[in-house]
């Protein structure tokens, strides 16, 4: 079971309001690279004192059904399909994103860390002087009442709450979490 530094315990603590301003050099600069890094996946796990208890970042893999999802949602003249808004974790250790899934291996179904909707938010464009803008759209999820210990290998967006279309998967660093823990995965895919 993974464990923190403590510093002095606080009650309520919300750690993704409080990532800033904190006294831990490697929190301090945590949203600047949620934020400012495209492609990028930060899986944060915060213990029950909301101290950071592991910090994994990696890329975002795009598999080839959501290329093609992508496709139909910018060009398509039909039905346009399902956002891919959900996100899942996977508990297989030898995980890797292989460009021809079309389901996340392993996937986490118990102790609170299921498949859950994330909170979308719109791209902040960097440069709006010229054709070359780039911005970043985000998905934050947040577990919050997990309930027993689970150690997560990697993370994949999907376009339904159960089955659906996985267009995104990324492999994560090993995090353990323990019953009381904050999981917070924010995936970040620039424009």
């Amino acid at each position: 079971m993974p464990s923190c530094q403590k510093r002095k315990k606080t009650n309520n603590v919300n750690p993704i309001r409080n990532l800033r301003g904190r006294d831990c050099s490697i929190v301090a600069g945590i949203e600047d690279r949620i934020i400012r890094v495209p492609n990028k996946v930060v899986l944060a796990a915060f213990d029950d004192d909301g101290e950071l208890c592991g910090l994994s970042e990696s890329f975002n893999s795009r598999t080839q059904i959501g290329g093609q999802v992508a496709g139909n949602i910018l060009f398509g003249t039909s039905a346009q399909p399902a956002a891919f808004n959900y996100c899942a974790l996977s508990s297989n250790s030898s995980f890797s994103p292989v460009y021809t899934d079309t389901t996340l291996s392993t996937e986490i179904v118990t102790v609170g860390l299921g498949r859950k909707q994330g909170v979308f938010t719109q791209p902040v464009l960097v440069n709006i002087t010229s054709f070359n803008a780039t911005g970043a759209t985000t998905m934050v999820t947040t577990w919050s009442a997990i309930t027993g210990p689970m150690t997560v290998y990697g993370a994949g967006l999907l376009n339904a709450v159960s089955t659906g279309t996985l267009g995104f998967e990324a492999a994560t660093a090993t995090t353990v979490v323990a019953s009381g823990y904050t999981l917070v995965l924010t995936w970040t895919l620039n424009e």
